[in-house]
């Protein structure tokens, strides 16, 4: 982990699901590891020498059994191949193809050398990464036969979290530190006005975040799930969500497609010109807070032909639920 008194600047790089054995040329993983694998090694090629934090945002793989049957060791392996590859720290959060209950929590702690599911980790020393577990905070997709011990140990989690959430904000804030949270879920795909729907938080659990990530002044939540690369702005303009799709399978193939997004963060009286991420060929967007200046761009991956697979879009039409509208929208 990157220490306090290192004041290099931070590299933080969204790995949307890996999902290992999802992706359209999933037969055998291969497919989606090396992906994974292409991300990784152009990252490390391209940002060798700087400190780099590798998040990958949540279903890691595709193991959907809810642990009735133990996960298949190749889905494993390819998440394990790329997490070795990495030349710096990995973070993994849980998602909801890795945590359906608390057996299969703690199987995700144990396999990832965790001590709880939610974490907070100071990255140098003007700057947090707080890592949510939303599959408490929001119980999607649970069966009408779920478990009632089990859904309330649930409900327990996701209230001991948001907490534990407000008091490391408080830290945050007390401290001075620009404070980055992510999870799962989204908060919203693109307003906190939106509709229900089974991509974003719950109307009533998002308002509870929003209102105390705006109150704590948190301006940037990342997050996985969807499977198509966006960017949700609050009303306010001062929360951003940003949405990245996964290496094994991007929905919005046609537009975004396959990618990782990158951060740069700095204190506000030590950000360089220009920044390092000026190198990538996609626009630079800038944000300038009270405690840092943090830059952002996507990194369209430029897959090989052998690695491209086959399209995804029968399978999003036939499994994938619509998206919400727009709000505002005629």
């Amino acid at each position: 982990m990157i220490g306090h008194e290192d004041t290099s600047p931070i590299l933080l790089f969204q790995f949307g699901d890996p999902q290992i054995g999802l992706g359209t040329d999933h037969a055998d993983r291969n497919g989606d590891t090396n992906r994974l694998l292409f991300a990784v090694n152009y990252i490390n090629k391209t940002f060798s020498t700087h400190n780099k934090v590798m998040l990958m945002m949540g279903d890691q793989v595709l193991w959907h059994s809810h642990g009735k049957t133990p996960c298949p060791p190749s889905e494993l392996d390819g998440i394990k191949r790329g997490q070795d590859a990495w030349e710096g720290t990995v973070l993994c959060i849980p998602g909801n193809h890795d945590v359906w209950d608390p057996p299969t929590r703690s199987l995700f702690l144990s396999t990832y050398t965790l001590s709880r599911s939610y974490t907070s980790h100071d990255l140098g020393p003007s700057t947090t990464l707080i890592c949510l577990d939303t599959t408490s905070i929001d119980q999607k997709y649970k069966p009408a036969d779920f478990p009632r011990e089990d859904w309330d140990a649930e409900e327990r989690h996701g209230e001991e979290q948001v907490e534990w959430l407000e008091r490391e904000l408080v830290r945050c804030e007390r401290e001075g530190r620009e404070v980055v949270v992510a999870g799962h879920y989204p908060l919203f795909l693109f307003d906190e006005t939106e509709a229900a729907s089974s991509y974003s938080l719950h109307p009533s659990k998002r308002a509870k975040l929003v209102n105390l990530l705006q109150t704590r002044s948190v301006h940037h939540y990342l997050a996985g799930h969807v499977h198509r690369t966006m960017h949700g702005v609050s009303t306010s303009g001062d929360l951003h969500c940003w949405i990245v799709a996964g290496t094994a399978l991007a929905a919005d193939e046609d537009t975004m497609g396959y990618g990782v997004r990158a951060f740069e963060i700095h204190p506000c009286s030590a950000a360089p010109s220009p920044p390092l991420l000026a190198s990538l060929p996609h626009p630079l967007e800038t944000f300038t807070s009270q405690h840092s200046t943090v830059y952002t761009s996507w990194i369209k991956l430029d897959l090989p032909h052998e690695m491209v697979p086959p399209s995804c879009r029968e399978l999003v039409e036939k499994h994938f639920s619509k998206l919400p509208e727009r709000p505002g929208k005629e």
